[in-house]
């Protein structure tokens, strides 16, 4: 037996009518039958569900992404952090030494910075300077995935929309399509 409707509960209630009016009610007689539904969504529709699909996919990927450039900010402020303190150290160990050799030389003028120092004051300005460049690349990151999320979230509400209001599928058979939990499916479509 077929049943066609508008929707997929105007469907199931026509196929069930159908049944009841050949074979009587439903579970009445002990022989019982089984109602076996083979749905076919309209290709669509679909469509729609599987580019909501990777569209989560691809937000999920970014967002772990970004994730991760802000731990590589994290990691690398630390380090400038550290370098900072051990070039500060230095210039402060190496320029009360230096204002006493200047002072008792009288050679104010040509009393410099040991190597040493310089190199760990340039050190700590390069490490200060990757991690900035690193925030401003975590930050971009973020926001495109915040981008991508959003379209994720307005593909996937669509498709629940459609799925349970034009095809009638409940949420669970939503959810399921999806791939997504019950509890999202219900936020999507109350949101």
């Amino acid at each position: 037996m077929h049943g066609y409707g508008e929707t997929l509960v105007e469907a199931r209630r026509n196929i069930r009518d159908a049944i009841t009016t050949l074979f009587g009610p439903f579970g009445t007689d002990g022989d019982g039958f089984d109602l076996v539904e083979d749905v076919r969504l309209p290709e669509a529709i679909l469509a729609l569900v599987a580019r909501a699909q990777v569209e989560r996919r691809s937000a999920n990927q970014q967002r772990d992404e970004a994730r991760a450039a802000e731990e590589a900010v994290t990691v690398a402020t630390d380090e400038a952090l550290t370098a900072t303190r051990r070039a500060a150290g230095l210039v402060v160990e190496h320029g009360e030494l230096m204002e006493a050799v200047a002072d008792a030389s009288g050679l104010a003028d040509d009393v410099r910075l040991p190597e040493l120092v310089v190199q760990a004051v340039e050190r700590a300005h390069v490490a200060r300077e990757t991690a900035r460049r690193l925030g401003e690349t975590a930050q971009a990151a973020q926001r495109a995935a915040n981008a991508t999320a959003s379209e994720a979230i307005v593909s996937n509400r669509e498709a629940a929309r459609l799925l349970t209001q034009q095809c009638g599928l409940s949420k669970d058979e939503a959810a399921r399509l999806l791939g997504l939990s019950l509890e999202r499916v219900q936020r999507l479509l109350t949101g």
